[in-house]
């Protein structure tokens, strides 16, 4: 699976699933967002994430096996209805939030600061912990 969120940097990023494509921006702690869909679609077998585009916005809705996503980009809600596995789609964002941790951290930073973003890597590695990741997941704060 190709990566779904790139380019993360300045407060946006992009992303891409299949023919779809957004640019969220940091207006939502989407490593926190992820994280939390993570934990309920494995309680739950659903969840949703919300993205922010601050022009307009999409949510990324799982059930089951399926996946959607309802965008609002022009004035009108459009459904998007996507071919993936959605276990594989969960596991491809956490694995991007673990990758580019630091990335992350810096992103979701409201001030900056060295302090502040480490601040930042402690709070999404103390989530990852609470939802209780599988290995190889499990992350220490460094």
């Amino acid at each position: 699976m190709d990566k779904i969120l790139t380019n993360i940097a300045h407060g946006w990023c992009d992303f891409n699933l299949g023919d779809f494509e957004g640019r969220p921006s940091y207006i939502r702690f989407l490593p926190l967002d992820i994280i939390d869909a993570w934990k309920e679609y494995q309680d739950s077998q659903h969840c949703i994430i919300e993205f922010d585009c601050e022009m307009w916005q999409f949510c990324l809705m799982i059930w089951e096996h399926n996946l959607i996503i309802i965008d609002n980009r022009w004035g009108k809600n459009i459904c998007t209805f996507l071919d993936f596995n959605a276990e594989e789609v969960l596991n491809e964002l956490i694995n991007e939030i673990v990758d580019n941790l630091d990335l992350w951290a810096e992103w979701i930073s409201t001030t900056g600061t060295d302090e502040n973003i480490q601040r930042c890597k402690e709070i999404i590695i103390d989530r990852m912990n609470e939802v209780d990741l599988p290995n190889p997941y499990k992350l220490q704060i460094m």
